[in-house]
């Protein structure tokens, strides 16, 4: 649970070295893009920021997705 505005760190790993990363959220309202892509390092691994200042209060889930490992991640999170 984090309050609105906050900053989320969202840490991933297990997937391909150089592999492409996408995410989107679900939201109460349905999905939505977010801006969030990056590129796996030589460990597999990513970092990623999720700003909330744009989310109302709610249940959401970050989807977190490998390109080339097809690994889906999912992280559910609550603005409150």
């Amino acid at each position: 649970a984090a309050p609105a505005g906050a900053t989320l760190a969202v840490r991933v790993r297990n997937y391909f070295p150089g592999e492409r990363i996408s995410t989107w959220l679900n939201t109460p309202d349905g999905v939505r893009e977010t801006r969030l892509a990056t590129t796996a390092g030589e460990q597999g691994q990513a970092d990623m920021e999720l700003h909330t200042r744009e989310l109302p209060p709610g249940a959401y889930t970050l989807v977190v997705y490998g390109s080339s490992s097809k690994i889906t991640m999912v992280v559910p999170f609550t603005i409150h």
